[in-house]
């Protein structure tokens, strides 16, 4: 019966069986009891994503055999609400992320290893508990904290940060995805705040960082939606604010902003740090001061509601031109919005520069040489596309999430196509190359580069006499070297 339910392989370390899967008749399930022993042998382990995305999954208990949780087992398991973890020794990266009606859950006293982003996006926990006699972890405040190092792992939206000296540090993505966190208070205690702390916060309003933080990691604020207040105690030896950005000092570095950010035009800031503008749909502006020198790869990202882009006319580096960001020397858009008009001379459409734009047609003009990873990336409005002669690459991701794209029209001069281009595009459904059917077959294209598909997508290519002559269709299995 156990192999009617789950799927089991043996695992290399000759210790006995994981899970790796559930059967497909069996993924409506309600109420999970993960079996301690198979064909004789331990159950040991639960594999990465075994359980993920089962959406009426609401209770999962897991017997002291299995030692080993694997990445995502359990994400998205949308009413997931109980879990009995029996003896596990190793949580995995995100195991029960977005696992938005999970109300409790209890780390073994035997867990001496957990991932990042073990709680992300659990909306509706409201208690974090770690078993007595645990060497390596305990909570406090509903937060899960590494005991030794001092760290904050995890939180919910119920947390209260301590403020005893028993958390120094906030980990990575600790309280990623919490959407109903309205506030949180950082205390007087804290140092350290990691990579994209408060991703996705979508509630949160305001954040205040104290005296004691010492060090910022990129991605603060990412994806905080509503967050419109950003301020440093004044005694912060190393990071200041001014017009909702937080600033570091020394560096001139602007580490976060928000969506009522101002970048100061003082001088105080002459670089924008990775991930300092990402996920802000109330910014309809964007405006880049005379002392900005250096804008990190990222800085600015999925700003969908931007429409001006403005640089002084003093800066040395960077101007704007139709509403586009470029960094003068290498002719490169680095960043463009609603209303953008790409100006001619442009040669480089950069990483992430048109990423959550809502038009729905835009001019790419002769002369641009590269179109980088995800330049259009979730452009979901976006309906054709002609891509100028010229045009030798097109980067990784770069029309992903295009839902609305119907029709991409590629040059004879592109050598290179990366991979996932043009996952998501689910009504594409025909791309005109200007060459031949020969020249299609020598474009080097990543195993990968077409993504299965929901509708086939016709191709077409240059025939006799210059008409389009249509030579394949495009499915999600391999065609005949043309998908190659």
């Amino acid at each position: 019966m156990q192999d009617e339910v789950f799927c089991f392989e043996e695992r290399e370390e000759g210790d006995g069986y994981s899970i790796y899967s559930v059967q497909a008749q069996y993924r409506q399930m309600r109420d999970a009891v993960i079996p301690s022993a198979y064909d004789g042998r331990p159950v040991v382990a639960i594999d990465e994503g075994a359980f993920d995305s089962m959406e009426t999954l609401e209770s999962v208990e897991i017997p002291d055999s299995v030692t080993h949780i694997g990445d995502m087992a359990f994400a998205w398991c949308s009413r997931l609400k109980r879990v009995k973890l029996g003896g596990a020794k190793v949580i995995g990266k995100e195991t029960f992320a977005w696992c938005a009606a999970l109300e409790q859950i209890t780390i073994p006293a035997t867990t001496i290893e957990i991932g990042t982003g073990v709680l992300n996006g659990c909306n509706a926990l409201k208690t974090i508990e770690v078993e007595a006699g645990n060497p390596r972890y305990h909570s406090k405040g509903n937060c899960l904290i590494e005991t030794k190092k001092k760290a904050l792992l995890a939180g919910c939206p119920f947390s209260v940060i301590p403020d005893d000296g028993s958390v120094t540090n906030i980990g990575d993505e600790a309280f990623a995805g919490l959407e109903t966190l309205t506030e949180i208070d950082i205390p007087a205690t804290i140092e350290y705040l990691g990579n994209r702390v408060f991703d996705s916060c979508n509630a949160l309003k305001k954040l205040h960082i104290p005296a004691s933080v010492q060090c910022i990691d990129d991605g603060l604020t990412v994806a905080c939606e509503t967050l419109v207040e950003l301020t440093v105690d004044k005694n912060n030896s190393i990071y200041h604010s001014a017009g909702n950005c937080i600033i570091d000092t020394e560096s001139k570095s602007l580490v976060a902003g928000c969506g009522a950010s101002v970048i100061p035009d003082d001088g105080s800031v002459t670089e924008i740090a990775e991930s300092a503008f990402v996920g802000l749909p109330l910014r309809k502006a964007v405006h880049i001061p005379a002392a900005v020198t250096e804008i990190a790869d990222g800085a600015f990202c999925d700003l969908s509601a931007l429409e001006t882009i403005t640089v002084d006319r003093r800066n040395e580096r960077y101007h704007s031109d139709g509403n586009c960001l470029i960094e003068t020397d290498r002719d490169a858009l680095i960043l463009g919005c609603n209303s953008s008009e790409i100006p001619d001379g442009v040669r480089s459409i950069e990483s992430h520069a048109f990423c959550d734009c809502r038009f729905e047609h835009i001019r790419l003009p002769r002369g641009i040489r590269t179109i980088e990873d995800s330049a259009f990336r979730n452009c979901e409005r976006l309906t054709e596309l002609a891509v100028p002669e010229g045009v030798t690459s097109i980067g990784e991701w770069a029309f992903a999430g295009c839902k609305s794209l119907r029709k991409i029209a590629l040059p004879i001069s592109l050598v290179s196509i990366g991979g996932w281009v043009i996952v998501g595009c689910d009504r594409l459904s025909e791309i005109v190359y200007a060459g031949s059917k020969k020249q299609w077959r020598a474009i080097r294209k990543q195993s990968d580069w077409l993504p299965y598909t929901r509708t086939p997508i016709d191709l077409f290519a240059r025939g006799l006499f210059g008409k389009s002559k249509k030579i394949g269709v495009l499915t999600d299995s391999p065609f005949k070297g043309l998908r190659k």
